[in-house]
């Protein structure tokens, strides 16, 4: 089973409430292993009405190209990484 397919499987929706913004994540997931095969790895995609629309190593840059061309859309915006997803670090106060 690739990591998109795992993803996908355990977290379906993630409950936003936001069906076109759920549904471009989980094309972004379909894609994941195609997107590792054309050489996206490293890169963050903007996936809107079920495609890559952009993409570019500079989050910002992309969020604020694809928003200037489409307008505030439910766009799902993703690094590509083999591994699938970056692990966060959590910090609290005092600990």
């Amino acid at each position: 089973m690739s990591i998109g397919e795992q993803i996908l499987k355990e977290a379906p929706d993630l409950g936003t409430g936001n069906e076109e913004w759920e549904e471009n994540r989980r094309a972004f997931w379909r894609m994941h292993s195609e997107l590792l095969a054309k050489g996206y790895e490293g890169k963050w995609v903007a996936v809107y009405q079920g495609r890559v629309v952009d993409s570019d190593v500079d989050r910002k840059a992309l969020i604020k190209r694809v928003f200037a061309q489409y307008g505030v859309v439910p766009a799902y915006f993703q690094l590509v990484l083999k591994d699938g997803l970056r692990e966060a670090t959590i910090r609290t106060l005092g600990g």
